[in-house]
């Protein structure tokens, strides 16, 4: 089994990294995804300093922020809207092609809260799902596909 670090530590260690090559903490922070991601275990403080120095060498700091989709330098940065993760908010960003478009946080949480006004309590994934409006337009779904989505959105604010 991998031993993978703690999340706050690894972004500790991206921030020294960019503080001691100067560089801005967003672009070493996305290298070390990278890294992680190519290599299945998460690189060391060295390995990081040295794969980002070669790439800036190589590589021109613009062209690097272009290639791993970060903002040009000095450009407004991306707000996330509250109850949404960077990820979650990143994956609405992408466009799937055609079809009908996806789930959106607020448009699970109203359809919830329209299937718990016809069921009965509790409100549980099993008892909500027979009443649940899908984006199809059926009503009634699989109760393990209300759990996918409430694990993914969360269960809706309180009003």
């Amino acid at each position: 089994m991998l031993d993978y670090p703690d999340p706050l530590e690894a972004l500790a260690m991206c921030h020294d990294v960019a503080a001691e090559l100067e560089l801005d903490p967003a672009l070493v922070e996305a290298i070390h995804a990278h890294l992680l991601a190519m290599d299945g275990r998460p690189p060391t403080r060295e390995l990081l300093a040295a794969y980002v120095t070669g790439l800036v060498a190589r590589i021109d700091e613009e062209t690097l922020r272009e290639r791993l989709q970060l903002p040009p330098i000095g450009s407004e940065p991306r707000v996330v809207p509250a109850g949404l993760s960077r990820a979650q908010e990143t994956s609405r960003q992408h466009h799937r092609g055609p079809g009908r478009p996806g789930w959106t946080a607020e448009e699970f949480w109203a359809r919830w809260r329209d299937a718990c006004s016809r069921s009965t309590p509790p409100f549980t994934p099993r008892s909500v799902a027979r009443q649940f409006d899908t984006l199809d337009g059926n009503r009634g779904t699989d109760p393990d596909y209300v759990r996918k989505l409430v694990r993914r959105y969360g269960l809706p604010p309180r009003d």
